[in-house]
């Protein structure tokens, strides 16, 4: 993101390139772990059944509704604030 801020483009349209960038690569390599820690759930060992659920659902959250809703719009709302340590 911010490279395309340093190209000229505002705040909102840096988001909105860094999303468009990266989300595939983010939500390929969430679905990829939740599949992976999905499979703990059918395990016959108890603990790995209740850790493989608590991954499978942090996960998830992290990488379909963090990493997608969250993170660009605190990003949209901090605008000029996300670059603080370059100026």
């Amino acid at each position: 993101m911010i490279e395309m801020k340093e190209k000229g483009y505002s705040n909102s349209e840096a988001v909105a390139i860094g999303l468009h960038r990266t989300g595939t690569v983010i939500m390929t390599a969430g679905f990829i772990m939740v599949i992976a820690f999905g499979g703990l759930v059918f395990s016959t060992v108890s603990a790995l059944q209740q850790i493989g659920f608590l991954l499978f659902v942090g996960v998830a959250i992290d990488a379909f509704i963090n990493c997608i809703i969250v993170m660009p719009a605190i990003l949209v709302i901090c605008g000029e604030y996300n670059y603080w340590p370059r100026k």
